[in-house]
């Protein structure tokens, strides 16, 4: 992954409005983490750089959110690879967050973010299955 992506990714998790709660950042960070996958596979380096970038972000959890990542990114890979998996995690991210306003900001920032180099096909079908699971209308 190019480090100007990761520079994008940590742009837009500090995007105002910024989630107000931690729930909705880890949402938020759970949905862009999934939104790049549909886009190329993350290694590990690639996944140990995106923590190292991603450090200074507001994250009031008493876990680290190095620790979140590396605990998330088998999940998040999981759900990539498997739609049952995919739609139960964008289930979760929906429950997480709360009201129609918040869901509507995540998908437009996902879909910004998945639009920086172009939406190929694959990152189509996604927004679409997000746009359904979150309940938002056209973004």
């Amino acid at each position: 992954m190019r480090v100007a992506m990761i520079e994008r990714f940590k742009a837009f998790l500090q995007k105002d409005p910024q989630p107000a709660v931690q729930p909705q950042r880890e949402a938020l960070v759970d949905l862009l983490l999934l939104g790049m996958y549909t886009d190329n596979l993350l290694s590990v380096a690639e996944a140990d750089l995106l923590e190292a970038k991603l450090f200074d972000l507001p994250w009031e959890s008493g876990q680290a959110l190095s620790i979140y990542l590396q605990a998330n990114m088998p999940k998040i890979r999981m759900a990539y690879e498997n739609p049952p998996n995919r739609l139960q995690l964008l289930q979760s991210i929906r429950d997480r967050l709360p009201t129609p306003a918040v869901r509507l900001d995540a998908y437009q920032k996902l879909q910004e973010f998945l639009a920086i180099d172009g939406v190929a096909g694959g990152e189509q079908e996604f927004l679409t299955q997000v746009r359904t699971v979150l309940g938002v209308g056209m973004g």
